[in-house]
């Protein structure tokens, strides 16, 4: 049964799931996306990355129902499956990330099952696995992010070892690790991810190591940490890094976020006190208008860098839940996806109002 309040509202009652509440401010903003009967509907509700590739298609990893591609203008999904002793699959259901490179392969890492290589246009699979004593292939079958920096090179950020970086001539894979007898190496061997900015900075993120700026000419690592009383970073679990229009570098940690001025070399944090919906910042993303959206662990803010003002949005404004994942894809047209424990959302900044 369908009930429209006074406010336009639509109370939603249904057989066996309860009454869904449709907010009529929410229509035509946060698009939601979520698993259903429907054999073309999202796999999964759990989704833990978003990419558009360079043939505009938009491909999402799920946490238990492997690979979709999407199709924005049926809002419809066909599924990439592992199936077991089929190597024309991918290699698991429990996507974390999704990366194309310069062939236009899909790099697709998994939690437990390593990496696929997979050609949707050609229709072939190539697979790295984690082979126990293999010194130049995958050091970890848990692959945390995978990203491909502006000289074309893969660099896979893995669970307990370390970064790689993948050579393409050899097909092996060089592994920059935590040595604790060189204060130059990486600070941490659990990389959540690997981000270049526009001088060609190779940012490093780890899960209790702080940040890490890599110097290619020598192959070692400066360490940004958590120094209570000074300029710096907020925290050391480092779960997004994001460089702005201006050249500002971004981070968002287990414990609010963090500006760097690439000028001053400090850091200014922002914390739940000056605004933020909660201090954990997964993702970063910046509209046309160089406002920066946040994903968290309590609902998806518009942060204005000028005004330094938060607004927050949440269940009632049509997205999928509070809780956010740390993958965010902003579209070639400008269209942004966030992504959660109930799905997805697909909006476009200017069509969202700022709350008074």
């Amino acid at each position: 049964s369908l009930f429209r309040d006074a406010k336009g509202n639509i109370w939603v009652g249904t057989f066996n799931s309860g009454i869904d509440f449709v907010n009529r401010d929410a229509l035509n903003k946060f698009t939601h996306y979520r698993h259903t009967s429907s054999a073309t509907s999202l796999s999964n509700n759990k989704v833990l990355c978003i990419l558009e590739d360079s043939s505009n298609r938009i491909w999402v990893g799920t946490d238990g129902g492997g690979l979709n591609l999407f199709d924005p203008e049926t809002g419809q999904f066909k599924h990439f499956m592992h199936q077991n002793g089929n190597p024309n699959s991918i290699c698991g259901n429990y996507v974390l990330t999704i990366q194309e490179d310069a062939d236009h392969n899909l790099w697709i890492g998994t939690w437990g099952a390593g990496i696929t290589v997979f050609n949707p246009d050609k229709n072939t699979y190539k697979h790295h696995s984690y082979t126990a004593g293999n010194l130049t292939g995958i050091r970890s079958p848990n692959i945390w992010d995978i990203y491909k920096d502006k000289q074309d090179n893969i660099w896979v950020s893995t669970y307990s070892e370390g970064v790689q970086l993948y050579d393409k001539k050899s097909d092996k894979f060089i592994r920059f690790a935590h040595d604790p007898s060189n204060a130059s190496s990486l600070s941490n061997n659990t990389v959540n991810m690997v981000r270049e900015d526009s001088k060609g900075n190779i940012w490093v993120g780890t899960s209790g190591g702080g940040l890490n700026l890599f110097d290619r000419s020598t192959n070692s690592f400066t360490h940004f940490t958590h120094d209570p009383g000074r300029n710096s970073i907020s925290n050391d679990g480092i779960l997004s890094v994001f460089e702005d229009s201006k050249g500002q570098i971004w981070i968002g940690t287990a414990i609010g976020l963090s500006q760097y001025d690439v000028t001053t070399k400090k850091f200014t944090n922002y914390y739940t006190k000056d605004g933020l919906p909660n201090n954990t910042v997964v993702g970063i993303m910046e509209d046309d208008s160089g406002d920066l959206w946040l994903s968290t662990f309590n609902g998806l803010s518009r942060f204005s860098p000028s005004t330094k003002k938060f607004n927050t949005f949440g269940i009632n404004d049509g997205l999928q839940g509070f809780e956010f994942k740390k993958a965010t894809s902003k579209t070639k047209s400008g269209e942004m996806y966030v992504c959660g424990v109930n799905g997805f959302n697909r909006f476009r900044p200017g069509n969202v109002d700022l709350k008074k």
